[in-house]
């Protein structure tokens, strides 16, 4: 009908970029926009990504990713366009035959040779070492291996979007592609039906087209290049941007909170005059928790707080009492913050407002109903020094043990930012013969391990099928004290013996194996050695 279909694809790491440079503008500092960035040769930002310290980098985050970073060291916008490439299912061997990326990597190394089991081979994939990476050679080996005209090579890039949804076509192409190769190329059918097997099949899983992997590459090396140059600036954007989705991920949030403290960044409680409604930069080295952070504090608490901050800054927590609406800043909404350390800026402690708050407002109200009738402007009574004395005699001086304002940061924030779990309890991390929870992908399936860790989250579903059909079994997760997280499942039959010990924020030392299912790493609990 003469109407072209065009295809948008929203992406995500474009609202990241643009929350970045507002981020470093904010901060009274230069920032290049995306179309400045290049000719992409920045040996820093390319050796970051050869380190495989791409986590939050466009298409590079995943650990096999970053491992295939490593392992290629890419230097220039190609090279990063075939990780982008080798890293789709398509690099991967089928049916136990040797890995594509293997191979790729071997022989760009120099460590095996370049060659072609089948001479017709050559044209088509000698830019990428004999492996086929980029739809585009697929449709270059059709005309040159079996002789097909540009027209009918494209049938063959279409083949790999099937995805086994029309195999009576799958076949045909496949049939007539292994019959127009022996002919053409002068093979026999069963060697036209072994370069199907090795070369094409495998792009039916899915395949980038180069246009493509250049493309992602670009955006890869734009947010590498905010990452490496903007630290704080770019994972404050980060964590927004996740925090703000309705999907939002907790388990990507406490993985990009780890990768920002791997970069030197320091991530601190909320401010009360500094934090917004999510993560904000306090300069290129910090980064402040946003108010919805806090548990207990709701979205029109927030709104209030952030509205009437606008006027100018709290200058006290007497100022912030007396400015806020009592409707929305209520005892719980204020305890929170206190807990959480929203309010350490105005030098006056914790507890000490979590439990002589209201001596506070009720004085605070008091006040104000004198001065309302003498015409003097409240606020400026407030800026007095008097007041500023009246209010620390009414709160006092009392503080939190360390432990006691780490286990409110953590019911509070859902994290130990004033110190670790260790802090919290003393003695109970003994890190003897225990794995730590980051090595445990790279261990294999059924492997005995010991660890300690914090139970971080407790489910109760039932099991599906089996003997046990019907039974519950718990699904933990559980945070070591590096602050790496996995799933841990026990079985119903332990389950029973052990749920009145399994408590969300209890420490745990036992023994569990390995399982691995699908890629997807887990711990099966076996024995219960210690609880805190």
């Amino acid at each position: 009908v003469g109407l072209i279909k065009m295809d948008l694809l929203g992406l995500e790491h474009l609202k990241v970029i643009d929350s970045t440079i507002e981020n470093v503008h904010a901060l009274g500092m230069e920032c290049p926009d995306t179309d400045e960035l290049a000719p992409f040769n920045d040996k820093n930002v390319w050796n970051m990504i050869s380190k495989g310290q791409t986590v939050c980098v466009f298409q590079m985050g995943s650990h096999h990713m970053r491992s295939l970073c490593k392992r290629i060291k890419p230097q220039n916008i190609e090279d990063l366009s075939l990780v982008n490439a080798l890293g789709r299912p398509s690099g991967k061997s089928k049916g136990g035959g040797e890995d594509l990326r293997d191979v790729y990597i071997a022989r760009r190394d120099g460590k095996k040779k370049v060659s072609f089991e089948y001479k017709c081979l050559k044209e088509p994939l000698k830019e990428t070492l004999g492996i086929c990476v980029y739809e585009e050679q697929l449709s270059k080996l059709a005309k040159h291996v079996a002789g097909w005209d540009l027209n009918k090579a494209d049938v063959l890039r279409k083949f790999t979007k099937l995805k086994g949804k029309d195999p009576k076509l799958a076949t045909k192409i496949q049939n007539d592609f292994v019959e127009d190769t022996a002919k053409h190329s002068n093979l026999t059918k069963s060697e036209a039906f072994d370069i199907w097997e090795k070369v094409v099949e495998p792009f039916s899983g899915y395949g980038f087209n180069k246009a493509h992997g250049i493309f992602y590459s670009l955006n890869g090396y734009h947010t590498a290049y905010y990452k490496y140059h903007y630290p704080a600036p770019f994972m404050a954007a980060v964590l927004r941007s996740e925090v703000e989705k309705s999907s939002s991920n907790e388990n990507k949030i406490k993985i990009y909170k780890k990768e920002a403290t791997r970069m030197g960044i320091k991530i601190v409680a909320p401010d009360i005059n500094k934090s917004d409604e999510y993560f904000s930069v306090i300069d290129n080295s910090t980064i402040a928790m946003g108010l919805v952070a806090v548990k207990g504090v709701g979205e029109k608490a927030v709104q209030n707080i952030i509205e009437t901050r606008k006027e100018h800054r709290f200058v006290s927590f007497s100022d912030f009492l007396y400015r806020t609406n009592s409707r929305f800043v209520r005892k719980n909404v204020i305890q929170a913050l206190a807990k959480a350390g929203c309010f350490d800026s105005f030098g006056i402690k914790r507890k000490a407002v979590f439990t002589q708050y209201a001596n506070v407002r009720i004085r605070v109200n008091k006040y104000m109903e004198i001065v309302a009738t003498s015409g003097i402007d409240p606020w400026d009574l407030i800026l007095e020094r008097e007041w500023t004395e009246t209010e620390k005699q009414l709160l006092g001086n009392e503080e939190w043990t360390k432990k006691e304002i780490l286990v409110a940061e953590g019911e509070t924030l859902g994290d130990y930012l004033s110190g670790n779990i260790n802090d919290v309890y003393s003695g109970f991390f003994t890190n003897k013969g225990v794995i730590p929870l980051n090595k445990i992908k790279k261990m294999a399936d059924g492997t005995p391990v010991r660890v300690e860790a914090i139970i971080e989250s407790i489910a109760q579903p039932k099991h599906k099928s089996g003997r046990n059909k019907g039974h519950m079994y718990g699904n933990c997760t559980i945070i070591d004290i590096n602050k790496d997280n996995i799933t841990m499942k026990i079985w119903s039959d332990k389950w029973k013996k052990v749920k009145d010990k399994i408590i969300t924020g209890r420490p745990i030392r036992a023994i569990c194996r390995i399982n691995v299912y699908k890629d997807n790493y887990m711990l099966v609990l076996n024995t219960l050695e210690k609880v805190g």
